[in-house]
């Protein structure tokens, strides 16, 4: 049970991080296109 819990967070966390991403790189390519 605590290892389905743990896989979930981690995931999540993961997703995170994913869109942090995202954002960082569309920033960046935002302030070339200036």
């Amino acid at each position: 049970m605590s290892f389905i819990l743990n896989s979930n967070e981690y995931t999540h966390k993961r997703n995170e991080h994913t869109q942090l991403s995202i954002k960082h790189i569309k920033n960046e390519f935002y302030i070339e296109l200036r």
